[in-house]
């Protein structure tokens, strides 16, 4: 009897662990949010953290001003001229809308380019990829980073039979990776020949620089490729400043970013540094009142 009621101690113990795991995990997951007093915590449902921000004095630096654009049924962030989804403060990164490039035979969707410039902050060269669908298609991308850049990748195919979900090799789907550094850039789409072939199972073809995790290629995309009709998602990578963190705790003119029970530490995409709360705090590593890195 007292065996059992022994595993039966120990069975409970091991329910209550595995509750406290889980909930420690989803703890580790939460978005780090934050803002400085007085400054919009959102703009319609999506989180706007320091150092970015909403209004005069609510961000770091101008490159970090958030324009909330109210015209629409429901507000929507803007960062420049990209509407973004979410802002991550502990892995430096913001997710942005980006627009594709189509070129289709029949001409009723014909928008064979697509742009789009990140100003100070730079395109993800390890969280993005450069797409393009479609069986009689030639895509390029080019843009600046240090210097200018190109590159592009042609996906051929005679039947939808011929393609394999999931494969992104060149048979209806192709991708190519982008440098790091990049800032700014254009995308084409065209035909090989002069005029796109008639294809039943192909009207068009797309390109675009997107999330890779987001694009799983599927041989449905040929026909219709209905997921990017709205926009595709991409990620790009943030620092403060220009200095390294030397130089920014030396710089005597502009105020050093990082908040009290943090670490200054440099990323190596971007020229410039980010903050993290020091192990065993918790917190907005860029704030020094309210939301700052304080003990767990």
């Amino acid at each position: 009897m007292a065996v059992v009621h022994a595993l039966l101690i120990f069975h409970s113990f091991l329910l209550v662990l595995s509750c406290w795991v889980q909930l420690a995990a989803a703890d580790d997951l939460q978005p780090i949010t934050g803002t400085k007093p007085g400054c919009p915590e959102k703009c319609g449902n999506v989180s706007i953290p320091y150092p970015f921000g909403v209004g005069d004095g609510c961000y770091i630096e101008e490159a970090f001003s958030i324009t909330c654009n109210h015209t629409f049924n429901h507000p929507k962030p803007f960062f420049g001229e990209l509407n973004f989804l979410n802002i991550s403060v502990r892995e430096g990164e913001i997710e942005v809308i980006l627009y594709m490039a189509i070129d289709c035979y029949n001409d009723n969707l014909d928008v064979a380019w697509a742009s789009a410039t990140s100003g100070k902050f730079t395109f993800s060269d390890t969280r993005n990829k450069f797409t393009a669908i479609g069986c009689d298609t030639v895509a390029i991308v080019g843009g600046r980073t240090t210097g200018s850049y190109g590159t592009g990748c042609m996906s051929l195919c005679g039947n939808v039979s011929d393609v394999i979900n999931g494969s992104c090799t060149g048979l209806g789907c192709c991708q190519s990776s982008i440098p790091k550094g990049l800032v700014s850039y254009n995308v084409s789409v065209s035909s090989f020949g002069e005029t796109r072939m008639n294809l039943s199972f192909n009207p068009c073809s797309y390109a675009f620089l997107s999330k890779e995790s987001w694009f799983n290629f599927s041989s449905a995309d040929l026909k219709e490729f209905s997921r990017g009709e709205n926009g595709v998602p991409a990620v790009l990578e943030w620092t403060i400043g220009e200095q390294n963190c030397d130089q920014a705790k030396r710089n005597s003119t502009t105020p050093y970013a990082c908040g009290p029970n943090t670490d200054c530490y440099e990323p190596g995409n971007a020229p410039g540094y980010r903050c993290k709360c020091k192990d065993g705090y918790e917190g907005n590593p860029y704030l020094t009142s309210t939301g700052r890195c304080q003990e767990q």
